[in-house]
């Protein structure tokens, strides 16, 4: 798997050679030709004058001066509304992004997911989350702790095997590991809770996992999808993805 190019080498590139009249197709070409493997969503205008705003990775926003020499890593606010314009974008981009992302794992199979079934008598049953997970993470061994309650409620939780110290990284054969495991379910919740692992290997996924990785700008975990097109940066309750998932119907995937 390609590792995206660090940001601040991109906007090195783009001080020499981000004209003082580029607009944003032609800034948006200049840096698909600069950086072919870096997710660019889009490079637009703001409204603060002289500086454009670019998202990348998914929903990554930065800000660069027209002319290419300065940039603005953080959050663009105005101060007359208090709204947080950063947020505003990557808002906006999570409801385009969202039914992309759904439909990139159904492309992939459900068969090529570690899943834990929802009960499907209750009231939720269909319902999916998609979540990107370590074992090594201790946020994800929190979450991991509440998915019979999840389970319960109908909700089928998708993991996809994210090693985040990379593909060459113990974790990651780890992954494999438990993927060729006789009971992938339990192997996973025997790992997640401090056991061992034991050698093993066989056909497995885990490297398609570590490519929608870098398909959906994830760079930490856990990170959820959920069948809403909605995005969890993080950790958060099995009460309260209950929640977001009553109050909201799913969406169709959109396929590549």
């Amino acid at each position: 798997m390609k590792k995206l190019a660090p940001i601040f080498l991109l906007f090195a590139v783009m001080a020499v050679s981000f004209g003082v009249r580029a607009d944003e197709e032609s800034a948006t070409a200049l840096l698909k030709s600069r950086f072919p493997d870096l997710a660019i969503e889009q490079v637009r205008e703001t409204a603060l004058d002289g500086v454009m705003e670019v998202v990348y990775g998914g929903d990554q926003v930065a800000y660069v001066s027209r002319d290419g020499r300065y940039l603005l890593n953080g959050a663009l606010i105005d101060l007359e509304s208090q709204a947080n314009l950063t947020e505003a974008t990557q808002r906006e981009m999570r409801e385009l992004l969202g039914p992309r992302w759904l439909g990139l794992f159904q492309q992939i199979g459900q068969e090529n997911f570690l899943t834990y079934d929802g009960d499907s008598t209750a009231p939720l049953a269909g319902r999916t989350i998609t979540a990107f997970t370590d074992i090594s993470c201790p946020w994800c061994g929190r979450l991991h702790k509440q998915i019979g309650e999840l389970t319960r409620a109908g909700v089928s939780v998708n993991y996809i095997l994210f090693a985040r110290a990379g593909m060459a990284s113990p974790t990651h054969r780890q992954h494999i590991s438990i993927w060729c495991s006789d009971n992938p379910q339990d192997m996973l919740t025997h790992a997640k809770n401090g056991g061992s692992v034991a050698p093993t290997s066989c056909e497995n996924p885990v490297d398609e996992h570590m490519a929608l990785v870098q398909a959906v700008g994830v760079s930490g975990t856990p990170t959820l999808i959920l069948d809403t097109g909605e995005r969890v940066d993080g950790f958060r309750s099995a009460v309260d993805l209950i929640s977001m998932l009553e109050s909201r119907e799913p969406v169709e995937p959109e396929l590549p």
